[in-house]
């Protein structure tokens, strides 16, 4: 809120921002019928205005008109990120109609109808079975107090969960609702953290099956054509999205194996849409243009999308995990103890044949530390150079 809207409304922003959420400036029935409506309007059309009714903190309601707009992470190809609402008081008198249907509803949330009809069912089966049998067990007034009972011990218990979740801050805790932007579960943590780059991969089987579980049933190209779909702006039924997710997607390969299986796998990962691949680590830039000499031999084109090479880096304390980081730490000279003489050599060799993107791994320590200071170091070498 600017500090206008502060005084008309009679709120901080401390006292808003991250707490509170957006139903509690307009009157219930007008959120349950209208808010989520206005919303769509105003990602479909990029505006919408219109006049309503609000509530101040004191509780005292005015007339206003709304101009409602939706947010954009840096422009309108990029993820909704919320809405902007711009409020002018009016002198009007609005009188906004709330339709039967909608205090249906109301009442159904309020009395919690759904779960009460649940109870009441079973009790209603089994006073129909013993009218059936017409053995006496039947009571029509005991049934009637039956109904009575259950009916005002689901509404009293619903109350009481309701001033319960008031008076102890639960129901100002979930606030996610109206969240149009943000209407496919994968996309929501990403769209509110602002991430943009995904990169794709199966991990390494698990050893201790105790305590996780394989997912078998969906491979990375499976999963990077779907997030190209969501880019496209529709969901994993085909249904449309809005606004569709804006990733950039990248690919994992081991341009360590010229294999068949592996060069018919990258082309695999390139159909589905991957925008940049990254390799696994590797101090010998000859593999790589071994793979892609293959590559080109086998479907007559060159991989036309950025591909980061791994360097790993190995110095005397640092842990080796698979067939890669020890053949490095076999080639380790001890007179290079924290490992960047050697690493620098082996990007140095990468960019003699043209090879000018890396990523790059820090040492491995013990208990799974990295030393993420000196690969900055490593970085600042090559930058300055």
């Amino acid at each position: 809120l600017n500090k206008d809207a502060e005084k008309l409304f009679g709120y901080s922003n401390d006292e808003l921002i991250g707490k509170k959420r957006v139903s509690i400036f307009s009157p219930g029935e007008i959120v349950l019928q209208n808010v989520l409506v206005w919303l769509k309007k105003a990602n479909s059309n990029g505006i919408y205005e219109t006049k309503t009714n609000f509530i101040k903190k004191d509780g005292t309601i005015f007339n206003a008109k709304i101009v409602i707009t939706p947010n954009f992470s840096n422009g309108k190809g990029n993820p909704q990120t919320g809405y902007c609402g711009i409020t002018e008081p009016i002198d009007e008198d609005i009188k906004i109609p709330i339709s039967l249907t909608t205090k249906i509803i109301k009442a159904v949330a309020i009395t919690r109808a759904g779960f009460t009809s649940a109870s009441l069912f079973p009790v209603l089966v089994v006073a129909a079975y013993f009218a059936g049998k017409g053995d006496s067990l039947f009571s029509i007034f005991s049934l009637f107090l039956t109904l009575i009972g259950i009916l005002f011990l689901q509404l009293f218990s619903n109350l009481y969960n309701d001033y319960f979740d008031v008076k102890h801050g639960t129901d100002g805790l979930n606030d996610n609702y109206f969240n149009v932007g943000l209407n496919d579960p994968i996309l929501k943590g990403a769209q509110l953290l602002g991430l943009d780059n995904l990169i794709v991969f199966k991990g390494d089987k698990v050893t201790k099956k105790d305590i996780f579980k394989e997912v078998d049933d969906y491979t990375p190209t499976s999963l990077i054509k779907d997030i190209i779909k969501m880019n496209e702006g529709k969901d994993l039924n085909n249904h449309k999205i809005q606004p569709p997710s804006n990733f950039c997607v990248g690919a994992a390969i081991n341009t360590s194996s010229n294999s068949n299986k592996e060069i018919k796998l990258t082309k695999n990962k390139l159909d589905s849409g991957a925008h940049f691949l990254i390799s696994q680590p590797s101090s010998d830039p000859d593999n790589f243009l071994r793979f892609h000499s293959k590559y080109i031999k086998e479907f007559k084109k060159k991989i036309n999308i950025p591909i980061f090479h791994g360097i790993l880096m190995i110095n005397k304390d640092s842990l080796y995990y698979d067939n890669i980081s020890k053949s490095l730490s076999e080639k380790y000279n001890p007179k290079d103890s924290d490992g960047t003489i050697h690493t620098l050599k082996i990007i140095e060799s990468f960019l003699e044949k043209g090879i000018n993107s890396f990523y790059l791994i820090p040492p491995i320590y013990k208990n799974g530390l990295r030393d993420y200071k000196l690969a900055n170091f490593v970085i600042d070498k090559i930058k300055n150079n």
